[in-house]
């Protein structure tokens, strides 16, 4: 077979058409052209996004999570954009939304509902932003910091590194609490229990003492202690404290309690446990 042969053998497959869609006729050429076309838009929605997060942007004085919350925006924007216009050029013109709308109707007929409640929750997430990244959440028993926040669902990562995957919805429909202020600190306590013998004084001072050895802990706003409770036999008394890392809160607790044993022992306090 000569070379011309070849050649007009290859011209013929790759303008062979294989079926119709849209009105336009889809061939290997096309189909190569708007693989291309979409990895294309795919790469400079990705680069957008990288500018706006980390790149040229992250140099200004817009906070991180404003900037994470445009660049997931535009991400989408040029995705959509940039799929309808690769599409229609292809000549597959489903800007018409003919075969799109059919097969939206279709899906969504099948079980698509779910994904569809999803994706309209992730924009009202990223639009509202009533949850930003990096804020510590609770929904239901689930309690961690949310990490990044897609179009269809928020990762969110608890504070013993377990990898969540919420739906946008649940975020969106059912109550969540968040307990992130929006200088960023974050909010530990825990309960104490001692027998009436001891002076309410006395143990407030203990307890502040015991805050105030462990660096993690915030100065302003500074350890408080609050005398909740008492009945004939017992006090019960609540240390708060302000950490500046999420991932800490818990350990800080923790370490509280270690601490608040051993020095309560040191004085001659003891602890009402049961």
């Amino acid at each position: 077979m000569t070379g011309s042969r070849l050649i007009e053998v290859f011209l013929a497959v790759w303008k062979y058409p294989l079926f119709t869609l849209g009105g336009g006729t889809l061939t290997l050429a096309v189909l190569t052209k708007t693989i291309l076309g979409l990895v294309f838009v795919w790469v400079v929605a990705r680069v957008i996004r990288w500018k706006v997060t980390a790149g040229t942007f992250a140099k200004g004085k817009i906070e991180s999570s404003t900037r994470y919350t445009i660049s997931r925006i535009l991400y989408y924007v040029v995705l959509f954009f940039g799929v309808v216009i690769v599409l229609d050029t292809a000549g597959l013109r489903l800007s018409s939304l003919t075969v799109f709308s059919g097969l939206m109707g279709a899906g969504i007929g099948f079980g698509m509902q779910n994904i569809a409640s999803n994706f309209i929750s992730g924009i009202i997430l990223l639009v509202e932003r009533p949850v930003r990244s990096g804020d510590v959440i609770s929904i239901g028993d689930t309690r961690g910091v949310v990490d990044s926040i897609s179009i269809r669902m928020t990762r969110v990562v608890s504070f013993d590194n377990t990898i969540l995957l919420i739906p946008n919805s649940r975020l969106v429909n059912e109550m969540l609490v968040s307990w992130t202020t929006p200088s960023y600190q974050f909010r530990s306590s825990l309960n104490v229990v001692v027998p009436n013998k001891h002076s309410p004084e006395r143990i407030k001072e203990l307890l502040l003492e015991v805050a105030g050895r462990d660096s993690r802990i915030l100065a302003d706003p500074g350890p408080v202690v609050r005398f909740k409770d008492m009945s004939a036999a017992a006090q019960t008394y609540e240390l708060v404290v302000w950490t500046r890392e999420a991932s800490s809160a818990s350990e800080v607790s923790s370490d509280l309690r270690f601490a608040i044993v051993a020095h309560f022992e040191e004085n001659g306090v003891s602890l009402v446990t049961g």
